[in-house]
């Protein structure tokens, strides 16, 4: 038995919003990004997580993930493009470490697509493109007036 300190269920919210945000522009940062091993074991891909920071979606999550070492050549190129659309969206051109690119807003193009990897015809988001602030209008996700400061803005 444990306590559990007057813990109250009724105080968090516990529904779970994973439904596809609209498609359209959003400015984010890449909150998160590991080096993940491919389940065949013969390759390697950037797990990134990012984060809507502006307008009425502020807080969704988006995940995309990067071959970087693939058996397959334009697998690997593919995800080399989309590394260099991300570098040069955060205005990073030659980063050590993938850290590098954390916390630094930059317009994600986000469509709804269906998922077919698990055959149940759900709908998804994914990322098509990459681009600095100020490059791409945001129609999906217009600023909001008045909000504070972000951790990222100075």
């Amino acid at each position: 038995m444990a306590d559990l300190y007057g813990f109250n269920a009724e105080e968090h919210d516990t529904s779970d919003n994973f439904t596809p945000i609209p498609n359209g522009n959003y400015k984010c940062i890449l909150e998160s990004s590991e080096m993940k091993e491919t389940k065949a074991g013969d390759g390697e891909y950037l797990k990134c997580k990012f984060l809507v920071v502006e307008g009425d979606k502020d807080g969704r999550k988006l995940f995309h993930n990067i071959n970087l070492k693939n058996p397959n050549p334009i697998a690997s190129e593919i995800g080399k493009k989309d590394l260099a659309k991300i570098c040069k969206a955060v205005n990073v051109k030659t980063p050590k470490d993938s850290s590098e690119l954390h916390n630094i807003p930059m317009i994600l193009k986000v469509v709804v697509v269906k998922d077919d990897y698990k055959g149940e015809g759900q709908m998804k988001n994914e990322i098509k493109h990459f681009s600095p602030v100020g490059e791409a209008s945001q129609t999906a996700s217009p600023a909001v007036s008045g909000e504070s400061k972000k951790p990222w803005e100075k």
